[in-house]
């Protein structure tokens, strides 16, 4: 069975509001190259079987790398998790327990030292509060701002827990009118307003955002 048709029949299924999302971001990927992919990823998986919940992202990366002969390293400041996350994965899948933003700094230089960049970077270490929003959205900024070195035109950088933040009044029980659009929000919030600011499109959104890196 092939990574899409595991990811259709069997992990799909169980990633809800994920699904559709991660199946763009991977279909980029196997359009972009034939093989050798470079994935990076703050926050890994943390929980057995908590495909809803988390994303389970550290497997699929994973799973993909193993299937398109690429490259995962991931970075959690909880050791217990990195230790969850090791037992699941192989050895195309590399998990550092540090904290994630020193970890990105040092990493674009040795990928700039290397002459190598990043396929996909995906942002997803620090847990988001709905009542406090702030700290996730800042944090993940930072990591971008850490690793924007390693980037170059084509690099897929994708925030989970992010969604487009709406403003509306309910007109029946089934259906709203939005007043406003506030933009993206969630982890990507500051994210999404750089990206706007400097004139990168949203490539796309839902409960994961993605950008590419233009030319």
């Amino acid at each position: 069975m092939s990574f899409f048709e595991q990811f259709d029949n069997e992990w799909g299924k169980r990633l809800n509001l994920r699904r559709d999302t991660f199946r763009l971001a991977f279909d980029y990927l196997a359009k972009k190259r034939p093989t050798g992919h470079f994935i990076v990823e703050t926050g890994c998986a943390r929980k057995a079987d908590n495909w809803e919940g988390d994303g389970q992202s550290t497997i699929l990366f994973d799973r993909f790398a193993t299937a398109y002969q690429g490259e995962v390293r991931s970075v959690d400041i909880d050791s217990k998790a990195c230790e969850h996350a090791r037992s699941l994965v192989g050895p195309r899948c590399q998990v550092f327990n540090e904290d994630s933003v020193p970890f990105l700094g040092r990493l674009a230089r040795e990928l700039l030292a290397a002459g190598r960049s990043i396929d996909l970077l995906y942002l997803d270490s620090y847990d988001f509060d709905a009542n406090n929003p702030v700290p996730s959205a800042v944090h993940h900024l930072k990591e971008l701002c850490a690793i924007a070195p390693a980037l170059s035109p084509g690099t897929l950088v994708m925030v989970d827990d992010s969604y487009r933040a709406l403003c509306g009044m309910r007109t029946n029980p089934q259906s709203y009118h939005i007043v406003n659009d506030l933009g993206i929000g969630g982890k990507a919030k500051y994210v999404g307003e750089y990206f706007q600011q400097i004139g990168v499109p949203i490539a796309f959104e839902g409960y994961q955002c993605g950008w590419i890196i233009p030319a």
